[in-house]
């Protein structure tokens, strides 16, 4: 459903035993769905691009990133997953962070925090859709 709010349209969710709509994002059912589907991508996208890195790896690809060359030739597969539970740690920490400010300091209920992991998810299942389409022979 969406409800006209002055110059904007705004998605709502019905509230149970009222009368009224709620703004989706104000429900935090809502915002505990999304959080989880936005980690969940997220742990996904890191294990596609690592999957596909190593594939790509191992039948005679070259890795084009330095840091990502590094990692694995210099410290192996481990490194390289290292980094990304490293990354991902830095997100949460990020997430956290911007949850504590957004209810410090903004009116309603926080909701930029959920961003943060599918932004970070998003690049990374880039780089794995990159990685299969070099592997299939569709890019050069």
């Amino acid at each position: 459903m969406s409800v006209r709010d002055g110059s904007r349209t705004r998605l709502t969710w019905p509230a149970i035993g009222t009368d009224r709509e709620t703004p989706l994002l104000e429900t935090a059912v809502a915002r505990a769905v999304i959080a989880t589907l936005a980690w969940a991508f997220l742990v996904l996208a890191a294990f596609a691009d690592v999957f596909t890195t190593v594939y790509g790896l191992g039948i005679g690809a070259h890795e084009t990133n330095p840091v990502g060359r590094m990692l694995f030739f210099d410290h192996g597969i481990a490194a390289a997953a290292a980094f990304k539970l490293a990354v991902i740690g830095l997100v949460a920490g990020a997430s956290v962070a911007i949850y504590g400010l957004e209810r410090r300091y903004l009116s309603g209920p926080p909701v930029w925090w959920l961003y943060y992991p599918a932004l970070v998810a998003t690049i990374w299942m880039g780089a794995a859709a990159w990685n299969a389409l070099l592997l299939a022979g569709v890019v050069r």
